[in-house]
């Protein structure tokens, strides 16, 4: 269902038009909207971002040739945000999106984008559904099958993600929700936030909106205090990758919180169409940030090879 409140808002650095848009979970997300062409792409952020994570790959999207479907999802900005970390388990997550492609996109099939934890939703959405997936590019957004045998079993992994177990623990809400989100803005550490730091502030300030963030980690990967056996892990399993789906995956070769060649070379298990794997040498986890052009460009050199 489609609901009023269409706006543009640039505080976030984009321009999209608004609207709310209520999902068969039950959940109402805040969706911006850009273009009006017959590629529909459907944007995925991550943790600790929202829609303004596509702040600076939007513009080098033809208006005429792209529909640019831009949601914050469940527990970010202004979107839903339930009680209870069970609410935030990864197929009730892509469940929202399998049904805000249906409401949205009018042949019912959209490209996917994903970054950060985008990337193990679109993941699942792709393996899911993927009558409602035309293709899927994933940027540092890990395979969760792959990711959490890695967990399991790799110890540069386990010290890559100790950020995880502190991210588990309640006080962690306390800790960025202090000083006005201080540390929370200060996860990014990077000089493209600057002049960006009001609309995260507006989206941080909603009730119960750090807790509900940091339940994405709490609600699949949990258990423990340490990646040891008893911890647990909320992924479906056998997440594979229907040959009608193509996939690309762009990756900062710095990224810091992932062994990134690990997590590649154990993609190519899941996925039975075309893969093209492509590493961003010398770049971090903020890849669509601190390479836009370049990210931009292999997105749409991708969907004009898969039309």
């Amino acid at each position: 269902m489609l609901m009023g409140m269409s706006t543009v808002n640039g505080d976030n650095g984009i321009e999209l038009s608004y609207q709310m848009v209520t999902v068969d979970t039950g959940m109402t997300l805040q969706v911006g909207f850009s273009g009006t062409g017959p590629n529909n792409v459907l944007f995925l952020h991550g943790f600790p971002e929202g829609s303004a994570g596509w702040a600076d790959v939007i513009p080098y999207f033809d208006s005429s040739r792209f529909t640019l479907i831009v949601p914050d999802q469940r527990g970010f900005n202004v979107s839903s945000r339930p009680l209870g970390v069970w609410s935030y388990n990864t197929s009730d997550l892509a469940a929202d999106l399998a049904s805000l492609i249906r409401i949205v996109v009018p042949t019912q099939r959209a490209y996917v984008v994903s970054h950060d934890w985008g990337g193990p939703i679109s993941w699942i959405l792709a393996s899911k559904y993927p009558q409602l997936v035309r293709g899927l590019v994933v940027m540092d957004g890990p395979h969760p099958n792959v990711f959490e045998h890695l967990l399991r079993n790799d110890p540069e992994q386990k010290v890559r993600s100790q950020y995880v177990l502190f991210f588990n623990q309640p006080s962690s809400t306390d800790y960025f929700s202090k000083d006005n989100f201080k540390a929370l803005i200060g996860t990014f550490g990077e000089p493209w936030m600057q002049g960006r730091e009001r609309f995260y502030l507006q989206s941080y300030s909603q009730p119960r909106c750090v807790d509900s963030m940091l339940n994405w980690y709490r609600a699949n990967i949990y258990g423990s205090s340490s990646f040891d056996d008893k911890m647990k892990y909320n992924f479906p399993p056998n997440l594979v990758i229907s040959p009608s789906v193509p996939v690309t995956v762009l990756w900062g070769g710095n990224d810091s919180a992932f062994n990134t060649q690990a997590n590649l070379d154990g993609i190519a298990g899941y996925v039975r169409g075309s893969l093209n794997i492509t590493v961003y040498d010398g770049v971090g986890h903020w890849i669509a940030h601190n390479q836009p052009a370049r990210v931009a460009n292999d997105i749409i050199t991708f969907i004009n090879l898969h039309p």
